[in-house]
């Protein structure tokens, strides 16, 4: 049996005049909860606006247009014995960048939407709106006591890491949902009298998907910490966190941890500690409880460098996590990787892909030392070069279980006079720890005991005069699952892309591009296709 089909619904767009995911209408509560969503982050916004107004706060808006045009083979990205087949089209695509970003005395916002229109010239599909958001904000609403933390994000997710992939929006691609998240983060920190610190803080997030198939679910996480005043050999604290998670009004997952940690002052600069706690996890038919243990360090030897690191007894075994970079005068080097249980909503071991924006803002902190206008040379490096916002390739899925997550993230950034590499490398292991927790799309661990994903991914950006700019790209995934008891093969799957582009600038605002693009993707569970097209478009930056 196919663990994946290709063709069908997609389920990562709203055809116009409807609150819908693909072609099938939502039932009108998630409409209401969708709607509820826009409303609340167009609400904060509009919030945050006004109190970075008040707070004198310097906005640099962001404006800018994109009228592209697709010529494609395979615009649903079918192969053979796909359902609907391939076929090929000519998309016509209208995408407005708006954004805003601020600092004022209490208030950092920044905040980018990106909606993608598309036509489809031989009828494939109706017109549809792919939405792209990426929003944060923290606000000081009480001096040096009360903050909040907000954020909101509309992303195109993969469904079954089995099944073949694509970041156009423009294609047709039924193994693509869109996933929307809310999150609120009220928190309180302060100074004891003797000089300690405390922390109180609550985080919930909300997140829905355009498809019925995954229900709505629902996070809090409320955490307390203490520590006393520095300056000793030693520097007792102890830390709190308790949480929840709701799946399709089911309650999922309780957690509760506790932590007393020892930190040694042996420098400025290198900061070990060892830490001993207990844990109590009721994974909705299973509770699991027992001591933890660990211990890491922060080290900065340098402003160029910074380490961090840990290591802890968990119930399922050894979790770790570990956080670097360094930058050199036109390099930045960015290392993540963890081991740790992901809970609903699981996008396991996405949220460690390493931000090209930020290695590029690292890069270039000693030769722009103003952030506003580092910003504005990141900004432009990213459009011009067609630089993807992540150095690593997706290694998260989407899944109804609660697994464990495992993942390497080496990246690499460089820059020159005339050239922008990015490199990045991504490996990681995922396994269910628990039962399927709600019924719908196929989980991809039903047929799949371990899943092992690795890619490596390159693009080069070179100027070859003040106008024109060359950008070669290409990235290469495996995704394999070791055959489990009953099966006499696993599942391997495998997708490689090509894309090169050049562009040309009208005006120091306006920029015209074309290329080419080629991807294929191969599988022993799902139908094998590939994909050639033809790439054009236009961009305006108004702001």
């Amino acid at each position: 049996m196919k663990l994946f089909q290709t063709g069908g619904v997609e389920a990562g767009c709203v055809p116009r005049g409807s609150c819908a995911g693909g072609q099938v209408p939502f039932p009108q509560t998630r409409c209401a909860k969708a709607i509820q969503i826009l409303a609340l982050t167009s609400g904060a916004a509009a919030l945050a606006a006004a109190a970075a107004t008040a707070h004198g706060a310097e906005w640099k808006p962001i404006a800018r247009l994109n009228l592209g045009v697709v010529i494609t083979d395979n615009v649903r990205l079918g192969g053979v014995g796909g359902a609907g087949g391939g076929g090929s089209d000519v998309i016509l695509t209208t995408s407005p960048t708006i954004g805003l970003r601020g600092q004022g005395r209490r208030l950092t916002l920044s905040a980018l939407y990106s909606p993608v229109v598309r036509g489809f010239i031989n009828e494939s599909a109706p017109e549809t709106l792919v939405n792209n958001l990426n929003a944060t904000a923290r606000l000081e609403a009480v001096e040096n006591f009360m903050f909040v933390d907000a954020r909101a994000s509309i992303v195109q997710t993969e469904v079954s890491p089995f099944g073949g992939s694509t970041n156009d929006a423009a294609l047709i691609n039924v193994n693509r949902v869109e996933s929307r998240t809310l999150g609120l983060s009220p928190y309180i920190q302060g100074r004891f009298p003797g000089g300690g610190q405390y922390q109180v803080r609550h985080n919930f997030q909300y997140s829905t998907f355009s498809t019925g198939a995954f229900s709505d679910s629902t996070s809090n996480t409320t955490t307390a910490r203490a520590q006393t005043a520095p300056g000793t050999l030693v520097v007792p604290s102890v830390e709190y966190s308790h949480s929840t998670r709701d799946f399709a009004s089911t309650r999922v997952a309780t957690s509760d941890i506790a932590r007393l940690r020892a930190t040694f002052g042996l420098s400025p600069v290198f900061s070990p500690y060892v830490h001993a706690g207990y844990e109590d996890n009721e994974y909705r038919l299973s509770k699991i409880s027992g001591p933890v243990y660990g211990g890491g360090f922060s080290w900065r030897p340098t402003e160029r460098t910074r380490v961090s690191a840990n290591i802890e007894k968990r119930f399922f075994g050894t979790s770790y996590q570990i956080d670097a970079n360094h930058r050199w005068s036109r390099a930045s080097f960015g290392l993540r990787a963890s081991k740790a249980e992901q809970i609903l909503p699981g996008l396991g071991g996405s949220n460690l892909a390493v931000s090209t924006r930020d290695l590029l803002d690292q890069t270039l902190l000693a030769s722009i030392p103003d952030a506003v206008a580092r910003e504005a040379e990141v900004d432009r490096l990213m459009l011009q070069g067609g630089l993807p916002e992540n150095t690593s390739l997706s290694s998260g899925l989407l899944t109804t279980r609660i697994t464990l997550v495992e993942t390497i993230n080496p990246n690499l950034v460089l820059t020159g006079r005339r050239d922008t590499l990015s490199i990045g490398y991504t490996w990681s292991r995922l396994e269910s720890l628990s039962d399927a927790v709600a019924t719908g799309i196929t989980d991809p661990f039903t047929n799949a005991g371990v899943i092992f994903r690795r890619g490596f991914s390159i693009s080069e950006s070179h100027k070859l005069t003040q106008q024109i700019t060359v950008v070669g790209a290409y990235s290469h995934t495996i995704t394999t699952s070791p055959p489990t008891t009953g099966q006499q093969a696993g599942v391997e799957a495998s997708q490689d892309s090509y894309r090169l582009t050049t562009s040309y600038a009208l005006t120091p605002r306006t920029r015209l591009s074309g290329g080419i693009r080629y991807q294929r993707f191969t599988s022993n569970q799902a139908n094998d296709f590939q994909e050639k097209a033809v790439l054009a478009d236009l961009t305006h930056t108004f702001y």
